[in-house]
């Protein structure tokens, strides 16, 4: 079951979609409807300065990386072995082509899973007979999902609920039945309110209702006998309850509180940290991960007829919350956890889990993350993450204890040098310790830098150890790149998520701030060419930062970020409108906050924005919708100030294509440094 802040996280979305352009790119060229320019343009003497030290960054940084190069879509991706052990599915993608391919990993035989023509953001489960692939894609990314069915041996694509009528979720299949799954469906021609929960039957391709939806009903949790056995509600005091069926062998469709026993309870302190992950076969014991019992989230095993909870795991350190976990397939023993610290590390709770973690901690020095295991366990799918090459992918064998290597993400980046990213921790203003990340430009003095101060989104979410194309792509062009993980962020604990409600635009932002200024102190950054750039809640703080202190800020790039408060809050998609009192209880409710929320909307202070802004969006976000650009930049423009707006009608809440992508980047390239200096090979 699921955790409720997800509604805005940044999500870097990469398909093969046809891009439009709005007016506000003619000809393949970006206007930026400039009427006048406050503050006046740097002096002369300013200007040469900047320039000799452009020329200084491009004759001693390392070799350009292009923007086709290092924006491309990774090779390859999301692998997946099959139940038997026998096969690997995975994503390919060419300048020709994406595709899912089949490895048979007996006759090194490769297969092409047919494609669906429809054009969008792609997610693909294996069926276990190996023979199919349930598909899920939306249209050009609004993130309503369609189904498809795709056949590998007869080389068909089935659409079985289009893209865009509807949004479908896949819940998992069904353990006792190799032809079932479970689809959650959001049909947005009937007057629905949330998912409706269906069993899918994959050889004949009908539905079976088996839960009708109130629009409460957050999370559901099946047993391994295929049987809905638990659900998770939402109320309006933002709490989660989760519900126990009296009788699992009930047929009944309706949520019905009389046939369910409420278990669990968590307040909204606790319903964003915790949730179900399994119940075990005697339906005895619930595995969950739960913050009630601490202010960090642990691993917990609780008695259904007891109500007793037992703490499996918890960080050893005591700062940090779990981010994986690995259980036995058959037995659901939990096996080890992996802890997001400065970089992911596992904790072994079993001796032979350990012992085969030490023979994958031998393979490579990366981050190791396991993916997905045959059905008795006997291989895994193993990645390799590190911050200055692509991931790595390996078939590791418990038998052999053997890792095979499988495929590099991205091969063409091989040659060329990344700039390392390093962890770093300060005081914020009020004594809070805030992490984050530093990455410098290769062979720069680290001495007063130009700096682009990258701001996570979410902010439900947190900034991660590993390659980051956004920061190497900064570093590359010889900016200092600072990324915080400010409070309102996840990982550290639900205290240190809380401290954010009620936040956005204040101890949030000045945890930014904070972190400007410690940049700033150590003497790494230049105080007068610090840019601000972030996407989503990211691109909110470059407004933000814009609107309310752009005595910090020399230039900001917000990409898909809400300019009002209010707005954004009215404006959620009906699929997620159970999520509403968890959002007014972190940023606002208009009904009663609305004079807050306004003081810390950038929009109600657009016409007083001095810094050079480019503002990005997309047609299709049903997450932060274009409104939100669209008055800050009407507002602005009505004033005669200065703002550089891009328009993409075919993407949504991140960019959807490659062309989109290159778009972007070179007019970020040339806008950073036009403003704060970095290097610049981007004609006009």
């Amino acid at each position: 079951m699921k955790t409720r802040k997800i509604l805005i996280a940044y999500i870097a979305l990469i398909a093969i979609i046809v891009l439009s352009f709005s007016s506000c790119i003619e000809d393949g060229k970006i206007t930026s409807g400039r009427i006048t320019a406050e503050p006046a343009s740097a002096s002369s003497k300013e200007t040469a300065e900047l320039t000799d030290w452009q020329e200084y960054a491009e004759d001693t940084l390392p070799e350009y990386i292009e923007i086709k190069d290092l924006m491309q879509s990774p090779e390859y991706g999301t692998p997946r072995i099959s139940k038997d052990g026998t096969k690997v599915f995975y994503r390919h993608i060419t300048q020709y082509a994406d595709n899912i391919e089949v490895l048979d990993r007996n006759t090194g035989k490769i297969q092409y899973v047919p494609w669906p023509n429809v054009r969008g953001i792609p997610y693909f489960y294996t069926t276990p007979d190996n023979n199919k692939v349930i598909i899920l894609i939306d249209d050009s990314g609004d993130e309503n999902y369609g189904l498809y069915l795709a056949d590998i041996k007869e080389q068909e694509a089935e659409e079985i609920m289009p893209a865009g009528d509807f949004d479908c979720i896949f819940l998992g299949f069904d353990q006792s039945n190799d032809n079932e799954c479970f689809i959650g469906v959001f049909d947005f021609t009937e007057n629905v309110k949330n998912f409706h929960i269906y069993r899918f039957n994959i050889k004949t391709k009908t539905f079976k209702l088996i839960l009708s939806n109130p629009g409460n009903i957050e999370g559901w949790e099946f047993d391994s006998q295929g049987r809905l056995v638990m659900v998770q509600t939402s109320h309006e005091d933002a709490s989660y309850k989760i519900w126990l069926r009296n009788d699992f062998n009930s047929d009944n469709n309706e949520f019905v509180e009389s046939e369910w026993t409420n278990i669990i309870t968590w307040d909204y302190e606790d319903a964003d940290s915790s949730g179900i992950i399994a119940i075990d076969d005697a339906s005895e014991n619930i595995l969950m991960l739960d913050s009630s019992v601490s202010n960090l989230i642990s691993v917990v095993n609780y008695n259904i007829a007891t109500g007793d909870r037992t703490i499996i795991s918890q960080d050893s350190e005591g700062l940090y919350d779990p981010s994986s976990i690995w259980m036995d397939p058959n037995s659901g023993e939990v096996l080890g956890v992996a802890y997001l610290r400065e970089k992911l590390e596992w904790e072994a709770l079993d001796e032979s889990f350990g012992k085969h973690l030490d023979v994958l901690e031998s393979v490579s020095d990366g981050e190791i993350q396991l993916l997905t295991s045959s059905k008795n366990d006997e291989y895994w799918i193993v990645s390799y993450s590190y911050d200055t090459k692509s991931d790595e992918y390996y078939i590791y064998s418990q038998n052999d204890m053997t890792a095979e290597y499988l495929f590099t993400s991205n091969p063409a980046m091989e040659q060329y040098p990344f700039a390392p990213q390093e962890p770093i921790s300060y005081q914020a203003s009020d004594g809070l310790t805030i992490y984050g990340y530093a990455t410098f430009p290769l062979n720069l003095e680290r001495k007063d830098l130009p700096l682009v101060m990258l701001v996570h989104g979410g902010p439900w979410s947190r900034d991660t150890w590993g390659f980051d194309r956004d920061v190497q792509f900064l570093a590359n062009r010889g900016y200092m790149v600072l990324q915080v993980n400010f409070r309102g962020s996840t990982g550290y604990g639900k205290d240190f998520m809380l401290a954010g409600d009620m936040e956005w635009g204040r101890k949030m932002h000045q945890d930014v701030l904070d972190g400007l200024d410690w940049a700033v102190k150590q003497g790494y950054a230049d105080p007068d060419r610090v840019a601000i750039y972030g996407a989503s809640y990211g691109g909110y703080e470059a407004l933000v930062g814009a609107a309310f202190t752009p005595e910090k800020f020399a230039c900001a790039i917000d990409l898909f970020g809400p300019s009002s408060l209010l707005t954004f809050v009215s404006s959620q998609p009906p699929q997620w409108s159970s999520y509403s009192q968890n959002l007014f209880r972190s940023i606002g409710d208009p009904a009663t906050d609305a004079e807050l929320m306004m003081e810390r909307s950038p929009y109600y202070k657009a016409t007083e924005i001095p810094i050079p802004l480019m503002v990005v969006h997309g047609g299709n976000d049903v997450r932060v919708t274009q409104q939100e650009s669209e008055q800050l930049v009407s507002a602005m423009r009505d004033a005669g100030i200065d703002v550089e707006y891009i328009l993409f009608p075919d993407a949504g809440h991140g960019f959807s294509s490659y062309s989109q992508l290159e778009t972007f980047y070179e007019a970020a390239e040339k806008f950073l440094a036009e403003h704060i200096g970095g290097r610049n090979r981007i004609n006009d």
